[in-house]
């Protein structure tokens, strides 16, 4: 498709739309971790703050706090 002039304009929404998940993405995950070390070298994404939500609220006390509730809104929202 690249040689074909009438391809261009689909070439290059293809590539926007890409380009564009992965923004989403990066969001999500810390995409740049390759190893269980990188965790140190990496913030955590929201992907990763959920999980700590969740282990948080799984814990042997199965009440649910007001700060885990805040939390999570906080989280929605982003």
């Amino acid at each position: 498709m690249k040689d074909r002039p009438e391809d261009k304009e689909m070439l290059d929404k293809g590539k926007a739309l890409i380009e564009q998940a992965n923004q989403w993405e990066g969001k999500l995950v810390e995409t740049r971790q390759s190893t269980a070390q990188d965790f140190v070298n990496y913030h955590g994404k929201l992907n990763a703050e959920l999980m700590n939500l969740k282990s948080l609220a799984d814990a042997h006390d199965p009440r649910i706090t007001k700060g885990l509730k805040d939390r999570l809104a906080d989280l929605e929202k982003e």
